[in-house]
């Protein structure tokens, strides 16, 4: 048999709560083969104390169950059916609550009787008129006068009792506490006794159930709505107190919803602010205003980037307080505000933003994701291609074929050793780094144009700003791999210190270092006057080594030690985490030790911004934008 607990979350004191854990974990080993199905919100359960249970989620609706719900409900009336359905798709946030069994229902029900005018894309908005269908009896002409003039008193007893209730966090609503609290409230005199008045509305519209000794919602949504309604009439502090407590959070968000006057809602999020950010962003996707108006200036106040990056992990870390299945969109629509609204343009943050993106499977980079969105990625080859067109910006591909050599050295720093075999497919690399002139195009990031001209490498960027200057223009960042590949020369890799050799004496003659004395680096297509032409290494790169150190897509880590001498990695691009980012080739002001193949410099943090370090770019030879490493 299949046994079947719900609303495990409605359990009111710990002890029963112990009780009931112990119960159900015996049950467990005694009857292996029962199938005991526990259903609950997240917020309310702890998964740690079902160990022999195996944690699941419940799916959103997808489109053609609600087509088949909608079907239903309609009787085949196809011409409601359609009219629903392209109102769905004209309103992608009322979509979004259409997912929810109960929210489709009410959608369902406040189109029936109001059609596209009653559907609100705010969810108080919805409550709101599904509730007064109901609860006036609108939809049905046999209901008397009396019973929709009693309306006012259903709401006010209604608003008292569960926002009373919720202070309390008790669900059920035990009978002898209703019948006193009832006799507070002037209008119980019209309604008669509180209980025989909540068993009619139990009755006629279906809000209400008995539970235990009393009555309780027939969803949490409906209670939380009713507590919102009621904090209309109580001072903005109270909200404020208990904004905080993630048992409030749903009914601060409709209660942001129900405010109707726009200096009110400012006043609001201006205080939520100060208290919980995460929530302050959730808020402004319930009201009226638009988000960007709400929150930028808010944003535009804080100094540096550090309380950005705190407000994503504060997002982060409550997600957990919210259940699984919404957590995507709380995501998308928080970051929306921060990143699209907000106009957001500090790289760090948005890769923040990124990452998390990516813990909640919202492939920001693919179309129509986030980050493909803000960086305009949809555009990024035809960038590249008049990029590419523009001689001023020196920036030409030079195709590198694959091969496999020596990466590495066994007689230097630590770092780089073991050497060992490595093979790279073959991939697109940049003959010169990336200038001032083509950086400036960039609308992201910070800028230096004071170390050198427009043909002069761009240095000073972070390592955030390199990585989405590149998926800008439709390229990426070199792995290490792919970098002392290039640098080596390629297939025509050879074991020596330098592309040129082992020999210091003949490395002037191919780059730029040593030069102390210098304020900022050569141009990228400067000749050396030593030879009367460009630094160029046997595939026709310019100052792969020396004049700049260049960045690297690669978090630092030690080389794995292969089992055999023989053993081949391939496209390695390490791990995914770490602390500091590699750059590679060394510069105008190091000494040639810098510039050695397998030279690695991995002490910089990824927002080290130097003089002398800037970074080069490639690609695929079949390109495709890659998720985050």
């Amino acid at each position: 048999m299949i046994l079947l607990l719900d609303s495990l979350d409605e359990i009111e004191d710990t002890e029963s709560n112990v009780k009931i854990v112990e119960a159900l974990n015996d049950l467990a080993r005694q009857y292996p083969r029962c199938n005991t199905i526990i259903v609950s919100r997240p917020i309310g359960l702890n998964r740690e104390d079902y160990p022999k249970y195996r944690s699941l989620n419940l799916q959103p609706l997808n489109q053609p169950m609600i087509d088949e719900y909608l079907e239903k409900w309609f009787a085949d009336d196809t011409s409601q059916i359609d009219k629903l359905r392209q109102t769905l798709e004209k309103k992608p946030r009322i979509y979004s609550l259409a997912t929810n069994p109960l929210l489709l229902s009410m959608i369902c029900y406040t189109f029936e009787q109001g059609g596209d005018t009653a559907l609100i894309e705010r969810r108080s908005e919805l409550y709101k008129n599904c509730t007064n269908c109901l609860l006036q009896r609108s939809y049905d002409p046999e209901s008397s006068a009396e019973s929709r003039n009693d309306y006012d008193n259903t709401l006010k007893i209604l608003k008292d009792l569960s926002w009373r209730f919720f202070l309390w966090q008790e669900s059920d609503f035990p009978v002898d506490h209703v019948n006193v609290m009832g006799k507070r409230i002037l209008t119980a005199e019209v309604t008669g006794k509180t209980e025989e008045f909540l068993d009619r509305i139990q009755r006629g519209t279906g809000l209400l159930q008995r539970a235990k000794e009393g009555f309780t919602f027939v969803h949490r949504s409906l209670w939380e709505y009713f507590t919102a309604l009621a904090l209309l009439g109580k001072k903005p502090d109270f909200i404020i107190r208990h904004a905080a407590n993630p048992d409030w959070e749903e009914v601060v968000r409709l209660y942001a919803g129900l405010l109707h006057r726009d200096e009110d809602v400012k006043a609001l999020v201006a205080d939520l602010w100060n208290v919980n950010r995460p929530l302050t962003l959730r808020v402004a996707t319930e009201v009226r205003i638009p988000a960007a108006e709400l929150i930028k200036p808010l944003i535009e106040r804080e100094t540096g980037n550090q309380e950005k990056l705190l407000l994503i992990d504060a997002l982060q870390y409550s997600l957990p307080l919210i259940a699984e299945m919404e957590q995507p969109k709380l995501v998308q629509e928080t970051l929306t505000i921060m990143l699209i609204d907000c106009t957001e343009r500090d790289c760090q943050v948005i890769y923040h933003a990124q990452e998390l993106l990516e813990k909640v499977d919202l492939q920001p980079l693919e179309p129509n994701g986030l980050i493909y969105k803000l960086f305009d990625l949809e555009h990024a080859a035809e960038r590249q291609q008049n990029f590419l067109n523009d001689p001023a910006n020196h920036f030409k591909w030079i195709d590198v074929e694959g091969g496999t050599f020596w990466m590495g050295d066994d007689e230097h720093l630590d770092n780089e050793k073991p050497a060992h075999l490595v093979k790279v497919d073959s991939f697109r690399m940049a003959k010169h780094p990336v200038t001032n002139r083509l950086l400036s195009y960039f609308p992201f990031g910070e800028k230096y144009p004071e170390f050198g001209d427009d043909n002069c490498p761009a240095v000073g960027s972070s390592w955030w700003e390199a990585y989405y200057f590149a998926l800008w223009v439709n390229a990426r960042l070199p792995t290490e791999a792919e970098r002392e590949y290039a640098a080596r020369g390629g297939k025509y890799a050879q074991r020596f210190q330098y592309f040129s050799g082992d020999s210091v004496d003949d490395l002037p003659n191919y780059a730029w270092f040593g030069e102390d004395g210098r304020r900022h680096a050569h141009p990228v297509n400067e000749i050396n006057p030593r030879t009367g032409k460009e630094n160029l290494n046997p595939l026709g790169i310019a100052n792969i080594l020396g004049n700049i150190w260049e960045r690297c897509h690669d978090w630092n880590h030690s080389y794995p030690a292969p089992e055999n001498k023989h053993e081949i990695e391939e496209n390695p691009c390490g791990p995914k985490h770490g602390q500091t980012k590699v750059i590679r080739g060394g510069a105008f002001g190091t000494t040639a030790a810098s510039l050695r193949c397998a030279r690695r410099n991995d002490v910089f943090q990824p927002f080290y911004r130097g003089r002398d370090v800037g970074f080069r770019l490639v690609a695929p030879i079949e390109y495709r934008v890659n998720q985050t490493n």
